[in-house]
């Protein structure tokens, strides 16, 4: 076999290095007896869904400390874990906190690899950790659902708990004039909280519902701020005052992180489903293509200056890359898709038809590969694609996915490279399967999804032509002709065919 052409573009050249090995949920960057190293929590997993689970203990906790320079695991802390990591260096020493789906965070001493004590008074989930310099030490800045800020010094088994009236989520602390101020999430803003006070509020950012704040190094008022719904805001929380930022937020993105280039220019890093969004804060635009590699559903960590750090656990790797607007080769989204491609057709005038996670329908010529156009895109990830002839032109149709509270019962159809006509064929929220055909001259679509009833669809018209139910969802759809006329093959779970 050899490869005609192909959408890659190659290895971006940004990715300067890749470690592999961890299956892990958190990093973060430390010096550990004068080695660089890298940090990683693992959170346990469900089983059914892991795509290795005979691989590895899906139930397993553990802190792996690993050298920057060469990847080799130095040290393994065994039954603790999870998604929210920090580290800090005291008396000396290099410490880990590091909390689960739980109420406890602990205290790890990457050094001896030894858990030193449980930090916080938590008696709800935790939903944040962060690092604080006071005059009087380290401390490690904890909030969750049980309405409680804890402010725990790292340097004694001392905790000051301030109650902060409703649920707490995402957590960030900034240099604000000479003080450090905890920017904490609540239900209808995010609130101002000077820590060298003891934890005073004295202010708030009206916006509800956040789930991850990111700040950028130094005594910088900019944070920007991920909400559960909305795009991205930039805030200066000096002025009080709101700040243009055009980056949108991808469904399901999660990490988000305040990067420094060399230049001294600050970027914004979002972490989306598949990649890893760049954004230049000063000149408000994308800081070149997304980071594609090994930042499948990654975490993000900020290293030197131009420096991020991702860590996937599906990909089971970290990356090191370079932070900046040039990606160091031309910016050519039109020659490959943005996202996993689920689905693939070729059409009746000689195109490739791709279906990706973001909701995009591509096409590429077959002869060479040359991006040709997108032919729209969906509300949802596309499951399936399919092109039939149409008079002297060419009718595609796609059906998308159940995602992230995005239900779509439309059948898209582009007729004649026209706009999208979209009909509802309701199989429950979601279309699985596609076959096209024509049928006495008529072009049609047979379709399924999350029902156990086939549908028949006139494409032009998007009248229902005909059904054929049955006591089991379909999981295999094929056409093709049988005594000169055309016949459908379908197989079912765990069924007849």
């Amino acid at each position: 076999m050899r490869v005609v052409w192909t959408t890659s573009t190659g290895a971006d050249p940004r990715l300067t290095r890749v470690l592999p090995g961890p299956r892990a949920d958190a990093v973060a960057q430390a010096l550990v007896g004068g080695v660089p190293v890298f940090v990683t929590a693992t959170d346990p997993h469900y089983d059914g869904d892991c795509a290795r689970p005979n691989t590895h203990d899906c139930g397993a906790q553990m802190v792996q400390v690993w050298d920057a320079a060469t990847g080799e695991l130095l040290r393994t802390v065994p039954d603790v874990g999870g998604e929210h990591l920090v580290a800090a260096t005291v008396d000396g020493r290099t410490l880990a906190v590091v909390c689960d789906w739980s109420a406890t965070p602990k205290l790890v001493d990457l050094e001896s690899g030894v858990v030193l004590r449980t930090v916080g008074v938590h008696q709800d989930i935790v939903q944040g950790l962060a690092i604080a310099e006071l005059p009087d030490g380290p401390v490690v800045v904890s909030v969750g659902f049980d309405q409680n800020i804890c402010i725990s010094s790292l340097s004694a088994a001392e905790t000051l708990v301030v109650p902060a009236g409703e649920r707490l989520d995402g957590l960030s602390v900034i240099d604000l004039d000479g003080r450090a101020v905890a920017l904490i999430a609540g239900r209808e803003s995010v609130g101002l909280w000077d820590l060298e006070l003891g934890g005073v509020r004295i202010g708030s950012i009206p916006v509800p519902r956040v789930r991850r704040i990111a700040s950028w190094p130094g005594a910088d008022p900019l944070v920007a701020l991920l909400p559960w719904e909305g795009d991205v805001q930039l805030w200066d929380v000096s002025a009080g005052e709101r700040r243009p930022c055009g980056v949108s937020r991808a469904r399901l993105s999660d990490g988000i992180a305040g990067v420094v280039a060399d230049d001294g220019r600050r970027l914004l890093a979002l972490g989306c489903p598949e990649d890893v969004r760049l954004w230049n804060v000063e000149a408000d635009r994308a800081a070149g293509p997304p980071l594609v590699g090994p930042t499948s559903w990654c975490a993000l960590a900020v290293g030197g200056p131009g420096t991020l750090i991702t860590l996937s656990g599906a990909d089971e790797a970290i990356g090191i890359w370079r932070a900046g607007d040039d990606p160091g080769r031309p910016d050519t989204p039109d020659t490959g898709p943005m996202s996993t491609v689920r689905c693939l057709t070729v059409s009746p005038d000689e195109r490739i038809l791709a279906g990706c996670t973001d909701g995009s329908v591509g096409t590429w010529r077959l002869e060479d590969g040359a991006r040709d156009r997108t032919v729209g895109v969906l509300p949802a990830r596309v499951n399936a694609v399919a092109a039939v002839p149409l008079g002297d032109g060419v009718g595609v149709i796609a059906g998308a996915g159940d995602i992230h509270e995005t239900r779509d019962d439309a059948l898209h159809r582009w007729l004649d490279d026209g706009p999208d006509e979209p009909v509802t064929v309701d199989h429950r929220g979601e279309i699985r399967i596609i076959a096209a055909a024509v049928l006495d001259g008529r072009p049609i679509a047979l379709t399924a999804g999350c029902d156990t009833t086939p549908a028949i669809t006139d494409l032009v018209t998007g009248e229902r032509l005909g059904e054929k139910p049955g006591d089991r969802m379909p999981d295999g759809i094929a056409v093709g002709e049988l005594g000169g006329r055309p016949v459908a093959a379908v197989s079912r779970f765990i069924g007849p065919f």
